[in-house]
């Protein structure tokens, strides 16, 4: 199976797994279908997905993986567009972290017609990120407005539903779900559905910049598996950028003193 339909099976699987939800939250299920934000919300979700999904299949799993979770630089860059406040440490940060990302790409932009895939491909995994970046500032922003907000159970399962229709076309056949049962219902359940709600919940609770910042233990746990199941070989611009990156990021969520 391709990748677009890889992700409308997450989609599928992961909308089953958390129908129930929609019980359980029933007594705010209308109200919350009724919020526009809430629709904004899971067609950002969506849209991360598929940004995510497409970025894999061109990168290796450690740059991708480390791409899509620089979301704490855009964090930081929207903060800036708004003119909301930004001590110098959280500049010099995005700095470092800026100057990482070049290091990193550098090779691709020097490499020719043969490194555009690859390049599309780091684009799409910043596109991701910053997807994630607004999702994380629009939940923190309406938890700040007070008032009525989108339950976060409710957004998630709204998602998948988004997804299902948007990637319908190319949902698996039955031969491919019967081959690939296991893999699939395992990347829906615990790849997808379960990280995607406690992400939501994350983001209504906490500040944008915690909540983002928090995945960055993710790039280092991919960057090590793919090395020793998928014997991925990372040349020495990935590893210079990457950890200038991954410091830039600490340097931004580091607690002031």
């Amino acid at each position: 199976m391709g990748a677009p339909t890889i992700a409308a099976s997450r989609f599928a699987v992961a909308f089953v797994a958390l129908v129930p939800i929609l019980w359980v939250e029933r007594r705010r299920l209308l109200e919350t279908i009724r919020m526009g934000a809430a629709w904004v919300l899971a067609c950002l979700m969506v849209g991360y997905y598929l940004a995510s999904v497409t970025a894999f299949t061109l990168t290796t799993v450690a740059e991708g993986t480390l791409l899509v979770n620089t979301a704490p630089l855009f964090v930081l860059s929207i903060r800036l567009v708004r003119r909301d406040s930004v001590t110098r440490r959280e500049l010099a940060g995005a700095l470092i972290a800026f100057i990482g990302l070049c290091v990193m790409l550098l090779p691709d932009v020097l490499g020719g017609p043969s490194a555009d895939g690859h390049l599309f491909g780091a684009g799409m995994a910043l596109v991701a990120a910053l997807i994630g970046a607004l999702y994380s500032l629009i939940f923190a922003g309406l938890a700040e407005r007070g008032g009525v907000q989108p339950r976060p159970s409710i957004v998630t399962v709204l998602t998948f539903a988004v997804g299902i229709v948007v990637a319908s076309p190319i949902l698996p056949t039955v031969e491919e779900w019967q081959g690939n049962l296991g893999a699939l219902l395992a990347l829906g359940v615990v790849v997808t559905a379960l990280p995607t709600f406690l992400y939501s919940v994350a983001s209504a609770r906490l500040s944008a910049v915690v909540v983002t910042t928090f995945r960055l233990l993710t790039p280092v746990i991919a960057t090590l598996l793919a090395v020793v199941f998928w014997n991925e070989v990372l040349g020495g611009w990935f590893w210079i950028g990457g950890g200038l990156v991954l410091a830039g990021l600490f340097v931004i969520a580091r607690p002031a003193d």
